[in-house]
């Protein structure tokens, strides 16, 4: 922790160095907006599992049922956002800076399959899923080298967090006997994002870039309910748990504003 907190006052006092700044482009505060098209991509892992107190002429025991495809669904949309950000560039050539984005989109997911095993029970499973991802928010490292005189080309790289609504219901035949669960959640997610891009200055003030992102929020639970199956036998048990793997890719256009003026005039040649 102790290395970790001089590792950031050292960036910050890199960054903020009023002996450091260029003065070229691409130097100071912004702000942005973007717009483009974004997919999404999830992996979907779902186990059942009954647990039986008494059902003759089988023992009290458990049956677990695992779904043999993990089903990869995706989703495409137009996604846009704003960013805030500052940037520095050193020695007229490399670019260091921060910047915060909030991003909106409409992504969702749906699937639905079934599963069916005859021993030792009758049991069909069958799920219908979802999952959308509402907006996402993100803190990014930029760095980046200036090609003289107008252009950036630019890494980025930080954590995001994606706000998830994840919905399932399943529908469950033990010998004939219905069962049903159904669970929606909203939930923050917290993943990592890494991209490029390249970025044009096409005023003193104004710039366009464009971009490509790639974001992985890992594998989270959207469902992990229980239920008593009293219509079975009395003490049974039916529990679904639904694990979702979430990526989602951009390629967005950007259009900045750099407050302070920027003068490529000042550029060596």
């Amino acid at each position: 922790m102790y290395i970790q907190k001089n590792l950031l006052a050292s960036l910050l006092c890199a960054l903020f160095s009023t002996t450091s700044f260029g003065v070229g482009p691409f130097n100071g505060f912004y702000a942005s907006v973007g717009v483009g098209g974004e997919t999404l991509q999830v992996d979907d892992d779902t186990t059942v599992h009954y647990f039986i107190s008494e059902f003759p002429p089988l023992i009290p025991g458990n049956i677990d049922l695992i779904y043999p495809d993990s089903p990869m669904v995706t989703d495409s949309s137009v996604t846009g956002g704003i960013a805030l950000g500052y940037s520095n560039v050193f020695n007229q050539l490399f670019l260091l800076g921060v910047e915060a984005r909030a991003n909106f989109e409409g992504l969702k997911t749906t699937y639905d399959y079934t599963a069916h095993t005859l021993s030792p029970v009758d049991l069909v499973v069958s799920s219908d899923d979802s999952v959308k991802l509402d907006n996402d928010f993100t803190l990014l490292i930029k760095l980046g080298v200036v090609l003289q005189p107008k252009t950036l080309i630019y890494g980025l790289v930080g954590p995001t967090w994606g706000n998830f609504d994840t919905s399932t219901h399943v529908k469950t035949s033990f010998d004939g006997i219905p069962t049903n669960i159904s669970e929606s959640e909203s939930q923050y997610q917290t993943g990592w994002l890494a991209g490029l891009g390249i970025e044009y200055l096409m005023t003193d003030h104004f710039s366009f870039a464009l971009e490509y992102t790639h974001a992985d929020y890992g594998t989270f639970d959207a469902v992990d309910e229980e239920s008593k199956v009293v219509d079975v036998t009395p003490g049974s048990f039916l529990s679904v748990n639904d694990d979702v793997n979430a990526k989602t890719d951009s390629v967005l256009l950007r259009l900045t504003y750099y407050f302070s003026a920027n003068p490529t005039k000042l550029m060596k040649n």
